[in-house]
């Protein structure tokens, strides 16, 4: 008979590590979630930049909106300003008095801050009289008032701040052409003027109404709106002569931009777009345009490519801080799991062995 001591029988096998345990398959866990992450991370700065882009054009359409409503909301009230003077006029018992005249037209300038004057011309282009005297008292040629006359409605920007300062050889000041391709001008410091003309009676034949718009009152309008944003606002004649701007535009104040998008691709055929192109300093802009409703102007709103590619930038740089922290402690989290499943191999064959 054979017996078998208790002794010999065989020692049980170590048991046998789960599967989620095994060194090769933590790395290939840890590698996945690191690239996870760095694919999330890129999918969310795309999506950003989607929505800064999104941002950006809506912002755009928003302004060039407001701008719209304060062109027309301003030039209406101008025109309703002359209407009620031409009216005040042709009740006057005596319309020829240079005194009177000069009240009336005086009290409806004052009550329009834009307006910098307003002045009666008659059908020959003879000056009656002005609520600035200094128009007066200036030697206007009178071919140039009946130029002035000759349409009624808002006419072309002019050098000078007033009728009396409108150059006597009857030139207007030379507006080079300035489009994407050319380099940005040098700021102008030179005073424009923009006519806004009605005659005084329905046919036209006697006496005109001339208001001379302050240029800078829309200027000033586009920096309160816009602030410290990069948007920059411009509002251009449908002839491309910059008639105000914000700061910025990279276009001197009467100089034209005919070679500029809007000008070149969609007007006049349409009454507003969005697009993306030369803006009028020449780099990259995403930009928005509306002309007014009754009125031969533009307005303009650009948003500098660069200012949207810095927030991406600044925003990638913030998520790769975070993803990065993430992949250090995915890392750390690795080695010491690794390590500690080393320890608990080498423990484990100490064992067998013994």
């Amino acid at each position: 008979m054979i017996t078998v001591s208790m002794g010999d029988q065989p020692d049980d096998p170590p048991p046998r590590q789960p599967m989620w345990l095994q060194r090769r398959l933590m790395l290939a866990g840890a590698a996945l979630l690191a690239a996870v992450l760095v694919v999330a991370a890129l999918a969310f700065v795309q999506q950003q930049r989607v929505a800064l882009l999104a941002d950006a054009l809506a912002r755009n359409e928003l302004f060039a909106q407001v701008l719209e409503d304060q062109a027309n909301r301003t030039i209406d009230t101008a025109e309703l300003g002359l209407s009620t003077t031409a009216q005040a006029l042709r009740a006057l018992p005596n319309h020829h008095d240079p005194i009177e005249l000069a009240a009336l037209l005086r009290r409806t300038a004052e009550a329009l801050p834009f307006l910098r004057s307003i002045s009666l011309v008659d059908a020959q282009g003879r000056l009656l009289a002005s609520s600035d005297p200094a128009n007066l008292a200036a030697d206007i040629p009178r071919h140039q008032l009946l130029a002035l006359i000759a349409v009624p409605g808002l006419g072309n920007l002019m050098p000078g701040r007033d009728l009396g300062e409108l150059p006597k050889d009857g030139t207007a000041a030379a507006s080079p052409v300035a489009g994407p391709t050319a380099p940005a001008p040098a700021a102008s410091s030179a005073a424009f003027q923009l006519p806004l003309v009605r005659p005084v009676a329905a046919d036209g034949a006697t006496e005109w109404l001339v208001a001379i718009l302050r240029p800078e009152h829309f200027g000033a309008q586009y920096a309160s709106l816009l602030g410290n944003g990069p948007q920059r606002a411009a509002l251009l004649t449908q002839s491309a002569q910059l008639v105000a701007a914000s700061p910025g535009p990279g276009l001197a104040l009467g100089q034209r931009a005919s070679a500029h998008k809007v000008f070149r691709d969609f007007l006049p055929g349409r009454s507003k777009g969005q697009f993306r192109g030369p803006g009028l300093d020449g780099a990259p802009a995403y930009a928005s345009f509306r002309t007014a409703r009754l009125q031969p102007l533009v307005m303009l709103v650009e948003t500098p490519e660069a200012a949207v590619t810095a927030q991406v930038d600044a925003l990638a740089l913030r998520v790769a801080g975070v993803v990065g922290v993430l992949l250090l402690l995915v890392g750390a989290l690795a080695a010491v799991v690794w390590r500690s499943q080393q320890t608990r191999e080498e423990v484990s064959g100490d064992l067998a062995a013994a």
